[in-house]
């Protein structure tokens, strides 16, 4: 037979979950008349004992709340440090991206007052000079050429950086790895070759592998990571997968050193040969002079890849294998290059109009923050372009089946624009803090950073966004639409509809002056026509548009641009509390035999 406790203080059944400082002081204090048998009876904050126990539960405090972070670290998903996040990126075969260098390509010729001994040569890591944003900038070039007259012209792929050297010597262990000791290394561009025997100074250059997986014994691989500091490393085989470099064999590195981001350059801004001999010479071995001139802008500058950024593309290439077969393959490889922000694809099943001529083609669009003045800035629309030609095009056409068709479609910006009608009990709260909470709501929901391809402007989204501010007692949306009120004739529907984009439209409610730093000057009237078409129908033979350069690609050459001081949210308030009787349409009952739209509502 069960029996009842005799004692005068009742149990307290502990909380094993509850770490916190307040939870831990409570649940002990609550006990110290039961453990003390109730001679510890003042438990004031000026009892002495209690400001010991405090002090105590505070350094407990701060154990507990370790422990749980290194728990967390464990979480690839609440990972904060970038040293772990890079530890568990490894376990799924993704290596954080460092710095990567601009890249694009120079058109050289011999100079028209020079009279060489022909053929000249130009060598691999000719150095170039650039005028860029941040200053003057080094170009080098990845390939040697061979001028053979006057008016011989060769076109040469550049990376933005210059080149640097670094030595070792092997110890002949496995594993083997060495730190290069430079900043802001691309380490993409990283080359190593080795001399087994330093005697005869025959180096032989070794082969850049992301994984030791498919390395053989003798194969002479080495793979280049990256540390939480940005520092590059170079790692060798051990022996089973991959070679392992001789007992004192000499280890030469070679390497670009970048600015990044600061990198890219627009048309014509490579302008100068700095190189001398022996890079560039002719066939006596005398210096000279070139002309040079970059056609397009260069592309691809980037810093160091941030933490989230590398969670969300390392799990997107986790998924797809590194292929390009789904909608988010090719999604997931377009985010993996550097400044592509965001990105979209979809098939011919997806076309407004699908048919037999839209097989086996995938359209894709992408926006860089980068370049979102492309569309009145040409340098920012040639490196735009350049990005997607010479990084995305060859990435996707490298991963995806051979049969299929590949087709860009640039990005387009619209500007959506709200009336709202509202009400506040303006005795109890200040509407224009309501007005401007209700704007700060819609700019934030609809920010650039948080908004996608192709996403709808639905009523019951501004609905509930201006509802969620306290003071609002009703809301209401008068008109929606594209253009702005006050253009006749006004085109917008009455009542309001939700807007639905295509695929490669992003939805603004920003000024277009505050989306881009460089805003046209003199300011451009709202619709410019251009050589492509602007709008067109989806799913219409590619052969039919207008391609400026010549690929069977869709270009907007053409934008919308309003005044910066054109208010894109309109509110109207009223100190009417309830709100007004409808009046029929969207705020009524919508007749089903007449009005077959459903509307979305908050009523």
């Amino acid at each position: 037979m069960a029996t009842e406790s005799t004692s005068p203080f009742p149990l307290v059944k502990t909380n094993y979950l509850s770490k916190d400082f307040l939870t831990l002081r409570d649940e002990l204090l609550a006990k110290l008349p039961l453990i003390t048998k109730g001679r510890w009876s003042n438990l004031n904050e000026s009892d002495p004992g209690i400001a010991m126990l405090e002090t105590f539960f505070s350094a407990v405090d701060n154990l507990l709340f370790y422990i749980d972070m290194q728990g967390q670290e464990l979480d690839l998903d609440r990972a904060r440090q970038r040293t772990d996040v890079i530890k568990l990126l490894r376990l799924i075969g993704y290596e954080m991206r460092g710095v990567s260098a601009s890249q694009g390509t120079v058109t050289i010729q011999v100079a028209p007052s020079e009279t060489p001994i022909y053929p000249v040569l130009v060598q691999a890591g000719t150095q170039f000079s650039a005028q860029g944003s941040v200053g003057s900038l080094t170009f080098s070039s990845s390939e040697t050429v061979s001028l053979t007259g006057p008016t011989d012209s060769k076109t040469v792929p550049v990376v933005q950086g210059t080149n640097t050297t670094a030595s070792f010597i092997s110890d002949g262990t496995p594993t083997q790895k060495f730190l290069i000791n430079s900043s802001n290394i691309d380490k993409t561009t990283v080359q190593i070759t080795v001399d087994e025997d330093p005697t005869d100074l025959n180096f032989v250059a070794w082969t850049l592998v992301d994984s030791f997986y498919d390395s053989e014994a003798t194969d002479t691989h080495f793979k280049v990571q990256i540390d939480e500091f940005a520092r590059v490393y170079v790692i060798f085989g051990d022996g089973q997968f991959g070679l392992i470099p001789n007992q004192n064999a000499a280890i030469n590195a070679s390497f670009i050193q970048t600015n990044g981001a600061d990198g890219d350059v627009g048309q014509n801004a490579i302008s100068k040969v700095t190189s001398g001999v022996p890079l560039v010479q002719d066939n006596k071995g005398n210096k000279v002079n070139l002309s040079v001139v970059n056609s397009e802008a260069t592309a691809g500058g980037s810093d160091v890849e941030g933490i989230e950024e590398a969670k969300t593309t390392a799990l997107g290439l986790l998924f797809g294998l590194n292929r390009a077969m789904s909608r988010g393959d090719y999604e997931a490889l377009m985010e993996s290059v550097p400044n592509v922000t965001k990105a979209i694809a979809w098939g011919e099943n997806e076309e407004q109009n699908p048919d037999y001529r839209l097989l086996n083609r995938v359209r894709v669009s992408f926006f860089s923050n980068m370049f979102m003045d492309m569309y009145y800035n040409t340098a920012s629309r040639a490196s735009y372009r350049s990005l997607r030609d010479n990084q995305v095009r060859t990435l996707l056409t490298n991963k995806m089946p051979i049969t299929t068709r590949l087709v860009f479609v640039d990005p387009q910006f619209v500007d959506i624009f709200v009336n709202l009608d509202i009400g506040v009990d303006t005795n109890l709260y200040d509407p224009n803090i309501v007005l401007d909470q209700i704007r700060f709501n819609i700019l934030d929901y609809f920010d650039i950073s948080n908004v996608t391809f192709g996403q709808d402007i639905r009523i019951s989204t501004i609905l509930s966004l201006a509802n969620a501010v306290s003071g609002v007692s009703w809301a209401r949306v008068t008109r929606l639409h594209t253009t702005p009120p006050g253009l006749q004739p006004d085109t917008a529907p009455n009542p309001p509809l939700d807007i639905v984009l295509e695929k490669w439209k992003i939805p603004t409610f920003s000024y277009t002056a505050a989306i881009s730093s460089v805003a046209p000057q003199p300011p451009v009237p709202p619709y410019i026509k251009g050589d492509a078409p602007f709008s067109y129908e989806v799913g219409q033979n590619d052969v039919k548009v207008i391609n400026p350069d010549l690929q069977s690609d869709i270009f907007a050459s053409a934008f919308t641009y309003f005044p910066d001081n054109l208010q894109h949210i309109n509110i109207n308030f009223s100190s009417i509390v309830d709100e007004p009787s409808p009046q029929g349409g969207y705020y009524g009952n919508p007749s089903p035999e007449s009005d077959f739209t459903t509307y979305s509502s908050l009523e």
